[in-house]
C-alpha cells in the first residue's frame, strides 16, 4: 500500500472518530437524595462532580492592611445609564428566546429515577399526601412525555406509601443531555445575533 493510501486511512479514521465524539451527548445529572444535592457532568465514561465539588483550601489572609489611595471617579463612569441597561435586557431577552426555541429540538431531558416514600404521618394524612402526589406527578409526566425531548425511565420506583414506617424518603435523579453539534446549533445563532446587534449599536452611535 502506498503512503497516500495509509495517510487516507489514518485521516479517515480520525474524521470518523471526531464525528462519533461530537455526536455523543454530554449530560448534566441532578441527584437529589433527602437534603443532599449533587450535580455532575457525564460524557462517555467520564464523570465530573460540579456541585458541591471538592472543598478548597483556605488561603492565609494578610493581616497587614495596605493603605490604598481612594480614586475619585466621575458619576458617569460609575453607573450605566438607564438606556444602556434597558438595551442590554432587551438584547438578552431576544437572544434567550430564540435560543430556547431551538433548544427543545436538541436537548433530551430524562427522569432516570424517582423514589418517594410517604410515611411518618397519621393514616389519613399519609393517604391524602400519597393520592395528591400520585395525581400531580402522573398528570405532569403525562403532559411532558407528549413532547419528544422528555422521557421517564421504566425503572423508576415511583411514589409509595407506608403506614407503619416513621421516616419519609425522597430521591430524584434527572439528566439533561445534548450533543456538541446540538450545542453549536443552539448557541452559534445566538452569538452571531448578539455580535450583529452590538455592531449595529456602534454604527448608529457613529452616525449620531
Amino acid at each position: 500500500m502506498s503512503g497516500w493510501g495509509i495517510f487516507g486511512i489514518v485521516a479517515g479514521s480520525i474524521v470518523i472518530l471526531i464525528l462519533i465524539l461530537i455526536t455523543i451527548p454530554v449530560s448534566i445529572v441532578l441527584d437529589l437524595s433527602g437534603t443532599k444535592i449533587l450535580v455532575s457532568l457525564r460524557y462517555t465514561f467520564i464523570k465530573k462532580e460540579l456541585y458541591p465539588g471538592k472543598p478548597r483550601a483556605e488561603k492565609k489572609k494578610n493581616t497587614k492592611k495596605e493603605n490604598k489611595p481612594k480614586e475619585i471617579k466621575e458619576e458617569k463612569d460609575e453607573k450605566q445609564s438607564l438606556s444602556d441597561i434597558i438595551d442590554l435586557i432587551s438584547d438578552v431577552r431576544e437572544i434567550a428566546s430564540s435560543a430556547l426555541k431551538r433548544l427543545k429540538n436538541h436537548i433530551k431531558v430524562r427522569v432516570e429515577d424517582y423514589d418517594i416514600l410517604v410515611a411518618g404521618f397519621e393514616a389519613s394524612t399519609t393517604a391524602l399526601l400519597y393520592g395528591g402526589l400520585q395525581m400531580v406527578f402522573g398528570n405532569l409526566f403525562s403532559v411532558l412525555e407528549q413532547s419528544r425531548w422528555f422521557s421517564v425511565s421504566d425503572k423508576c420506583k415511583g411514589i409509595n406509601a407506608d403506614f407503619l414506617q416513621e421516616k419519609a424518603h425522597v430521591s430524584f435523579r434527572l439528566s439533561a443531555s445534548m450533543s456538541a453539534i446540538g450545542a453549536v446549533v443552539v448557541l452559534l445563532p445566538a452569538v452571531v445575533k448578539y455580535i450583529s446587534n452590538k455592531k449595529g449599536e456602534k454604527n448608529s452611535g457613529k452616525q449620531l
